[in-house]
């Protein structure tokens, strides 16, 4: 299971405007050269180390991937702000087949449930709309919202991987569900027309776009006027603490490019890139809210059986010699040592939820 709880609000209002091209034009229109940074030290809002009631299973120096320009920020020869260069390619794209892994994916959703609800309240949605649910997966949260309007708004799921459309369509096939249905369509080419949706949402998907920005202009064009949208991405590296601890294991045995995909997962998670990019994409009323998620689990046994047998680290796995291999499950249970009370396992992870409307 998971638990779920608000940690921090940021609301953003800014002068009504269409999509902007600012992001997916850097360098070329920034109109200075940029640099790397001399220091090479993580940002201020990037920080250093997990929060203190992680425990005492962190070590100093055990950061993975926080410097500035794992996130893609860069500094300007001028002196001015640092920017977010490329935000589209920041970080590496090894990220599991999800098509391979649909069948198994479900094994997550009572960890992630608390998000999809999160979602759902600020969503707000009601009787007689469209909702359109991005990124769907294998169906969440499009068919709890689903589920519990009866018909009484049509949803509508898309996603570009062809194996979560077949997972999330076959749950709608066996339960009858009513004004429901799952297409495999990427986020940047919607095949939809413009202005009918009244919401739309997106669980843990922009940040895994192909162009999140070109996903999000996508999401607003098909949005009517005023209409609402919500949607999560996962925070900063140390705070992904699951995939934090898969990094720690794997960094020094394989290369950089079988690392799991953390610089993708956290792209947009730093301080202020999440309302710079919903800006760009011509949002301009919403509010951006830092949240806690903690992983339940009755032991780390049984933590590590739901990594193995889900299959979401199958590549570097794979990419391991069988002696290898073994050592992975022994060297991940020291982190969550401290994090067992009461004789549960909560493993904390850190999440930002934007709201608002077109």
């Amino acid at each position: 299971m998971g638990t779920d709880e608000s940690l921090e609000v940021s609301t953003m209002s800014r002068p009504t405007q269409g999509p902007s091209s600012s992001l997916e034009e850097f360098p070329q229109k920034i109109g200075v050269p940029l640099q790397e940074p001399k220091n090479k030290q993580p940002l201020n809002h990037l920080p250093q180390e997990p929060p203190k009631s992680w425990g005492k299973s962190w070590k100093a120096g055990q950061t993975c991937f926080t410097s500035a320009e794992r996130h893609g920020l860069m500094v300007r020869e001028d002196g001015e702000q640092p920017v977010r260069k490329e935000v589209v390619l920041a970080g590496k794209d090894n990220q599991p087949d999800w098509n391979r892994i649909a069948e198994k994916f479900d094994m997550w959703l009572p960890q992630l449930a608390p998000v999809g609800e999160a979602l759902l309240s600020a969503l707000e949605a009601r009787p007689g709309e469209r909702v359109l649910d991005l990124a769907s997966g294998t169906g969440e949260p499009a068919l709890t919202l689903a589920r519990r309007m009866n018909g009484a708004v049509e949803v509508v799921g898309v996603d570009s991987a062809e194996g979560m459309v077949r997972a999330a369509q076959a749950k709608v096939d066996r339960e009858g569900l009513p004004g429901v249905s799952f297409h495999c369509m990427p986020a940047e080419r919607l095949t939809l027309a413009d202005e009918t949706f009244d919401r739309a949402l997106c669980r843990f998907g922009v940040m895994l776009f192909g162009d999140p920005l070109v996903g999000l202009k996508e999401m607003r064009r098909v949005l009517k006027p005023g209409g609402r949208f919500a949607l999560a991405v996962w925070s900063t590296p140390e705070t992904m603490t699951t995939m934090w601890w898969a990094c720690q294991v794997f960094k020094d045995r394989l290369p950089e490019e079988k690392h799991p995909a953390i610089d993708k997962v956290t792209s947009l998670g730093g301080r202020g890139v999440l309302e710079e990019i919903l800006g760009a994409a011509g949002f301009s009323t919403f509010t951006v809210e830092r949240r806690a998620l903690h992983y339940e689990f009755d032991s780390f046994d049984a933590f590590w059986d739901r990594v193995e047998a889900s299959e979401i680290l199958k590549a570097q796995f794979d990419a391991l010699p069988p002696e290898e291999r073994a050592k992975i499950r022994d060297e991940v249970a020291p982190f969550a040592r401290d994090l067992v009370h009461d004789g549960l396992l909560r493993i904390p992870h850190e999440y930002l939820l934007a709201a608002g409307n077109r």
